[in-house]
């Protein structure tokens, strides 16, 4: 069902213009179709938000198709610099 994921996808990331969708759930949505880039950009965007669910971001199999990119070792490094830090 690669097409209506891709459609619901779309759908809630034009919803994010003018409503809350969580990063977590656009990242989780291209995780399934593949799309690691896209996949991250939201993951990072979660970071942002600071969004508990990445607590397990280096634990949770669901991100194993993320965890040799580059990216997500910087993420992962990122998020350790934002503990405790303010701003």
């Amino acid at each position: 069902k690669r097409d209506e994921a891709s459609r619901i996808l779309d759908g809630l990331e034009a919803r994010r213009k003018s409503e809350y969708v969580s990063p977590v759930a656009l990242s989780t949505l291209c995780i399934g179709l593949g799309d690691t880039e896209r996949a991250l950009d939201w993951a990072d965007c979660a970071r942002e938000e600071r969004r508990g669910w990445l607590a397990y971001l280096t634990v949770n199999p669901l991100f194993d198709p993320l965890r040799g990119h580059p990216r997500f070792g910087a993420l992962v490094r990122q998020m350790g610099r934002n503990v405790g830090d303010p701003k």
